[in-house]
């Protein structure tokens, strides 16, 4: 991750890069019985899958009038995830995924005199799967939940307001 921050005028800029890359390794090994015998297999997860989140954001909080702020921000993120494997019960698995989206918030507030702010938040928010989401393939008592590279991401649309008083 890298931010740095900006004062340009009334102008409060913070903007930056974020990268995180997982690689997964995972395997079962269970005793048979009470002897030294054991057998191996899959995971809870693939094993050798890979998954990558990369964004680069802006944010800026700057004085609109006298009495308003306003703080907006956006942030463009790109998801990918890879890993090939085949199941038992369910035949080749690819987990080749690419997903992108741009998300916003925007924050005003009014500064009532003498002690008040009226605030008000939208957020527009994204969140794709990550390699646990993607890939988990194990559960107790003989069910196996399908592994799905390909299901929609989570959108948030948050909206909130309220009023704070310094007393």
């Amino acid at each position: 991750s890298l931010g740095l921050g900006k004062v340009l005028g009334s102008h409060h800029g913070i903007y930056g890069f974020d990268h995180t890359g997982e690689t997964l390794g995972s395997s079962r090994k269970a005793l048979l019985g009470t002897d030294t015998t054991y057998t191996y297999g899959r995971g809870d997860y693939i094993d050798g899958g890979k998954y990558q989140a990369t964004a680069i954001y802006l944010n800026d909080h700057f004085s609109l009038t006298k009495w308003i702020t306003l703080t907006a921000g956006a942030r463009w993120g790109q998801y990918t995830s890879s890993g090939k494997e085949v199941i038992p019960i369910f035949g080749a698995f690819n987990a080749d995924s690419k997903k992108c989206n741009v998300t916003s918030s925007l924050n005003p507030a009014f500064h009532a005199p003498p002690a008040s702010t009226v605030i008000a938040t939208y957020l527009d928010g994204f969140r794709p799967h990550n390699s646990h989401d993607i890939t988990y393939g194990q559960c107790p008592h003989a069910c196996f939940p399908a592994p799905n590279a390909n299901s929609p991401p989570d959108r948030l649309k948050h909206r909130h307001g309220g009023v704070q008083h310094d007393a």
